[in-house]
């Protein structure tokens, strides 16, 4: 079935700008669009944008060390060595960003935190679409 590839996050849409849509391409964790959009007095008929999964990252203080937790790792769209980054993971259908954040810190690192911080969430490319990134801190985690 093809309702599998479908794209399983929300349709944006700005009432005030968004006249129409036309999808290119989806999978479950994308997709990318036309749209035709007012911008000011104008009317931009080929307005890019792509709908991601929403994400977390979660910078983990560990209670043992009262060190931060970070690691290397290697990225497709960053060309060089791995780069440092913080736990990090999509939020599944039905989720909420909290309990993603506690699934993916456990997923990751075996670890839990009774002392969770919302960092505050951001859309990662205001005018092209792509996800919500929800940022938190994991205070005083222990090893599972």
């Amino acid at each position: 079935s093809l309702q599998k590839w479908l794209y399983k996050g929300t349709q944006f849409w700005n009432d005030e700008k968004t006249l129409s849509v036309k999808t290119l391409y989806e999978t479950p964790f994308a997709r990318f669009q036309i749209h035709k959009v007012k911008a000011g007095k104008d009317i931009v008929d080929d307005w890019l944008w792509c709908d991601e999964t929403d994400s977390i990252h979660a910078l983990v203080h560990e209670a043992e060390t009262g060190n931060f937790v970070i690691f290397r790792q290697k990225k497709y769209a960053i060309p060089g060595p791995p780069t440092l980054a913080v736990v990090g993971g999509l939020i599944e259908p039905g989720e909420e960003p909290l309990e993603a954040a506690k699934r993916e810190v456990k997923e990751e690192l075996q670890m839990e935190s009774d002392d969770w911080v919302s960092l505050g969430a951001y859309r990662v490319a205001s005018n092209r679409g792509a996800g919500i990134a929800h940022n938190f801190l994991a205070k005083n985690a222990t090893v599972s």
